[in-house]
């Protein structure tokens, strides 16, 4: 393994065991990393009880992630991102954001995993340093008006981690079982236009 991505693999190790901590708190399971097979990132097991993890990094762009691992690894010469000051920074990490979940929930390579333990959870870290209650604002906004109907079923929940005080913290972003509501509610209005001709 290459310096960078044993930084990568001690970071997503972190974040995940980060999420552990607090699943284990908020559920009283005893969950645990058993493997990490790529994919998916980790393979959690609580006794008789398995779920695996996805995990992503979100960037404003490829310039500050090639500037965050350049720093961080040993031999690298670092290299900053260029662009001072920078423009509309809530919109372009939510832009950056979406974009990222489209692309795991979308993703075929899971079906394995899904099909072996179940659903997944996605645990999403934003790695802006001016991240703030603006930018989660700015996020939540986009994801009301997210088209999640296309997606593949393979996550169960998906998170947004953030750094509050030098906590993690995680938020809650997709859950299946709104979408079941959602779909529910859509069947509901359909069976009613058709068949009361409302």
């Amino acid at each position: 393994m290459r310096a960078r991505e044993k930084i990568k693999y001690a970071h997503e190790t972190a974040v995940i065991e980060t999420f552990i901590n607090r699943l284990n708190f908020k559920t009283s399971k005893n969950f645990k990393i058993i493997d990490r097979p790529n994919p998916p990132d980790a393979i959690l097991q609580s006794g008789n009880i398995y779920l695996w993890v996805e995990h992503a990094d979100i960037y404003r762009n490829a310039e500050e992630a090639r500037e965050e691992y350049s720093i961080d690894t040993p031999g690298e010469v670092p290299r900053y991102h260029s662009e001072h000051p920078i423009v509309e920074p809530d919109e372009r990490i939510t832009i950056s954001f979406i974009a990222i979940l489209h692309k795991k929930l979308m993703k075929e390579s899971y079906r394995e995993p899904f099909k072996k333990f179940g659903l997944g959870i996605l645990i999403l870290t934003e790695r802006d340093p001016g991240f703030d209650e603006s930018t989660m604002e700015c996020i939540q906004d986009k994801l009301v008006g997210y088209d999640f109907s296309g997606v593949r079923w393979y996550f169960k929940e998906a998170y947004l981690g953030y750094d509050s005080m030098g906590n993690l913290l995680f938020q809650r972003v997709y859950s299946l079982n709104w979408l079941y509501r959602i779909l529910f509610y859509l069947r509901v209005v359909r069976y009613l236009r058709v068949y009361l001709g409302l």
